[in-house]
């Protein structure tokens, strides 16, 4: 079973828990948030979708070296993605984009947030054009829990648009600081997620830009 334990700095962590038994828990988070947040009022007439992930192996490994942590240290293991609104440009609408804001700010009252694990990456874009708002939580079960808030805008921006043609370049960047070569099975299979995303974003556009058109 998933167990939660506390690290010397007071914040909770997650303990050795199997892989079904994180996702189960990980889905009773899900089902509570959804039951708690009053989506409705927070984002009113607005589509909201909520989804689980846990963090891949690879890169809770790098996280962990990079941070000198361990893996109950690590905030993002798992998280709950909540996109709010319809594709569009980015960033969204403006009532998108404060209802963003505003389901943060309920996530805040509903659970312990972690300090210094809030970022606000929709003020303060990343390099790549990723946005998002991040906050770390004592989530329902009492173990550590990240929520990612975005626009659907900013959300297909980070699967398909300009911020996913970054995934490749970090993957160099995480091999090649240790001195060692990307195996060419692998760089091509990088490349080939950031071509097949281009490919994606710009098909698209095509459709919005057809969609926009018949409408005039």
């Amino acid at each position: 079973e998933a167990t939660a334990a506390t690290a010397a700095d007071g914040r909770p962590t997650v303990g050795g828990a199997s892989l079904d038994a994180s996702l189960g828990s990980l889905r009773q988070c899900q089902a509570t948030t959804m039951r708690s947040l009053q989506l409705d009022s927070l984002a009113p007439g607005l589509r909201v979708e909520i989804t689980g992930r846990l963090k891949s192996a690879h890169s809770t490994h790098l996280k962990m070296r990079r941070k000198n942590i361990d893996f109950g240290q690590v905030c993002d293991a798992r998280a709950l993605r909540i996109v709010i609104g319809e594709p569009g440009e980015s960033p969204g609408t403006k009532d998108e984009v404060e209802a963003c804001y505003a389901v943060v700010n309920a996530i805040h009252k509903l659970h312990r947030a972690i300090p210094g694990e809030y970022d606000d990456y929709i003020t303060n874009k990343k390099r790549s054009g990723y946005q998002s708002l991040h906050t770390a939580v004592t989530g329902p079960d009492g173990a550590l829990l990240e929520f990612q808030v975005r626009t659907r805008a900013m959300h297909e921006a980070a699967e398909f648009g300009d911020a996913a043609h970054w995934l490749y370049k970090d993957f160099i960047n995480a091999v090649q600081p240790q001195n060692r070569s990307v195996p060419e099975e692998v760089g091509a299979v990088a490349a080939g997620v950031a071509e097949a995303a281009a490919s994606a974003t710009a098909a698209k556009r095509s459709a919005r830009a057809f969609s926009r058109a018949r409408r005039l």
